[in-house]
């Protein structure tokens, strides 16, 4: 079957993307008008029924007051530096096992608390020690870091088979740079990251991606382009341009924009795969019906990240338009919350076995960028329905703990006991919820008007 490009790389580059049509439904996203800028509440003044003075003071009591306690108590390792994320909800660490994921995740969380929220230097030496633990495992050539290593930081040196690791750490490491000033974290940053994307580039990169996820028949394909790979580098890459300007990361932060909006987004169901063939192409088998709406709205709220530090509205449309398809497409119109994978679009075949934290609040990460930049009413209405389900089904203190569900049913049942304790969605959607609100009371209830 063929498929034509729907947008052109030149448009994207240069802030020409046009925005869908929605299929006749009004999903464009309101500009300002003669009036002035749109509002981010509704007309009775609150947004998810709440005041943004509500929102706000919620947000801050989860991260100052659930968050940060149990996690100074029982995960961060005061000792030997680094996170014990395998801890239990009464606070029993199950392991004292470290991986590359968590110690770059920590790392750029604590960094970015430092940052943007609370100049406390407790903080800083969390990320700090965290970096210390990990830099001395450095792979030499292009190699990537081992995955896990001991409390006191012995590993069997295995490298990971993902770039996903060390993109953690590179992310962790720009963000430490910015707070302690020091341009050596960006170098070193930006050559992992560097690094990740000619390792990603291979055509033998990561021959079996899927596994089994897809079923026992679905074939191996090496050099496979992944949309979560994508994902990270744009991850890393928000940190480092935060920082400072630089054209090599700009190259990169386009080409994973053109790679999501140009080459992953599949026009016979109007959604985006996770996998293609390596020279960007569609598979023409079951890869083309894998669709992962949560990967893909987390994915999407990073372009609109990118859209917005370049101003480009063609962008920040396109991506919130094919953002409301994802938000409605994976929600779960039974029970509630994203489904996180559809395994077969044409044969409804989704993974209902479970829901998993990262996809909920993910999902809620964009709604709340667009409707910061936009007041769209869909997106509010939606940010309402994400927003509550989250805090009256996830968080833990519903149910006499701390943190919030990592992983449950279809149901979104409790399970009394739990073998990680998140570090990184969940405190960066506390932490960026914290800070959109409050610049959204800044505003005086008005979108951000980058787009004016």
């Amino acid at each position: 079957m063929k498929r034509r490009r729907f947008i052109s790389g030149s448009a994207i580059f240069a802030g020409a993307v046009p925005a869908m049509s929605g299929c006749g439904r009004d999903t464009v996203i309101p500009q300002p008008d003669a009036a002035g800028r749109p509002s981010v509440v509704n007309p009775d003044g609150t947004l998810a029924g709440l005041p943004l003075e509500t929102i706000r003071d919620q947000f801050r009591d989860y991260l100052f007051n659930d968050f940060l306690p149990f996690h100074y108590e029982h995960v961060i390792d005061h000792e030997y530096g680094g996170f014990m994320c395998n801890t239990d909800r009464d606070g029993t660490n199950i392991t004292t096992k470290k991986t590359a994921w968590y110690e770059g995740r920590g790392s750029w969380t604590y960094s970015y608390l430092y940052n943007n929220i609370d100049k406390d230097p407790k903080h800083l030496e969390t990320a700090r020690k965290s970096i210390e633990f990990i830099l001395p495992h450095q792979p030499s050539g292009d190699t990537l870091w081992p995955r896990s290593f001991s409390r006191d930081g012995k590993t069997d040196g295995k490298p990971e088979a993902h770039v996903y690791g060390d993109c953690f750490v590179a992310a962790g490491l720009a963000e430490y740079a910015k707070a302690v000033g020091d341009d050596k974290y960006w170098t070193l940053a930006k050559d992992i990251l560097l690094k990740c994307v000619r390792i990603y580039d291979r055509d033998d990169y990561c021959p079996n991606p899927a596994g089994k996820s897809l079923g026992p028949d679905i074939p191996s394909m090496a050099g496979a382009r992944q949309l979560s790979e994508w994902m990270v580098f744009l991850w890393v890459v928000m940190p480092l341009l935060d920082y400072k300007s630089d054209s090599d990361v700009e190259e990169i932060a386009s080409r994973c924009i053109d790679a999501v909006l140009n080459h992953h987004h599949n026009q016979e169901f109007d959604l985006v795969n996770e996998y293609l063939n390596h020279d960007m192409s569609h598979t023409e088998n079951d890869y083309d019906q894998y669709v992962p709406p949560a990967t893909s709205m987390e994915t999407y709220w990073m372009i609109i990240n990118e859209a917005v530090r370049r101003k480009d509205a063609g962008i920040f449309n396109t991506v919130g338009e094919r953002f409301r398809r994802h938000v409605e497409f994976g929600w779960d119109d039974v029970y509630g919350g994203i489904q996180a994978n559809c395994f077969h679009v044409d044969n409804n075949v989704w993974d209902i076995n479970r829901k998993v934290m990262w996809a909920q609040v993910e999902a809620f990460n964009g709604l709340q960028l667009i409707v910061e930049h936009s007041g769209a009413q869909w997106a509010k209405d939606w940010y309402a329905k994400s927003k509550n389900n989250i805090f009256d089904k996830w968080l833990c203190r519903n149910y006499g703990h701390s943190l919030i569900i990592d992983a449950t049913d279809r149901k979104m049942s409790f399970p009394p006991h739990t073998n990680r304790s998140e570090l990184y969605h969940y405190p960066r959607f506390l932490m960026t919820g914290l800070l959109s609100t409050e610049r959204m009371i800044e505003r005086g209830g008005k979108v951000s008007g980058v787009f004016v």
